[in-house]
């Protein structure tokens, strides 16, 4: 038979792991998440997004309008909004949009694979497009109608091959 040892060491281990998988549970149950669009569709609905620009809350995520990471969507006639984080810039000019569209299309640095996504809340509501290279951005939940958008990776024109970021006079940074 068991020792009562035993029995209190293995009640403690599961009590450990129920706490545990409770907190993560709940703990991401706050956050947004990116549903892909299908190849298709994507391509359709970037020349509509630019088409219909005037309909959207547009922010880039980059270091100019020339080395962007990624350019946000935000419905403007539905309830839902996303709030950009200290790096998004807003920008309204169509032509800056499609400039910034092929930039994102035209980078061909190594895991960066442009796409074009949806952006979901915790509870599967839409509330904009995300277009970028990179696949993951962190999207809280601030309230029932509010998502928070964090930041992308920097843009791929500042990475070297192993992602380590750049330091040349050229792009604007000291070299090390």
């Amino acid at each position: 038979m068991y020792s009562n040892k035993y029995i209190y060491v293995k009640r403690f281990y599961v009590i450990i792991i129920t706490i545990i998988s409770a907190i993560i549970i709940t703990g991401c149950s706050g956050y947004g998440k990116l549903v892909i669009e299908s190849k298709n569709e994507a391509e359709v609905a970037i020349e509509e997004l630019i088409k219909n620009s005037d309909d959207y809350d547009i922010h880039y995520f980059g270091r100019s309008e020339k080395f962007v990471s990624g350019i946000i969507f935000d419905p403007k006639k539905d309830n839902k909004k996303l709030l950009p984080g200290d790096m998004w810039v807003k920008i309204n000019e169509q032509t800056t949009i499609s400039d910034i569209i092929k930039r994102i299309k035209g980078s061909d640095f190594p895991g960066f694979s442009p796409t074009l996504y949806k952006i979901v809340g915790p509870d599967g509501v839409f509330y904009g497009y995300l277009f970028t290279g990179w696949f993951h951005i962190v999207l809280k939940k601030i309230d029932d109608d509010t998502l928070s958008v964090y930041g992308l990776n920097d843009p791929p024109e500042y990475l070297d091959i192993r992602g380590a970021i750049l330091f040349d006079k050229n792009l604007g940074l000291a070299k090390k």
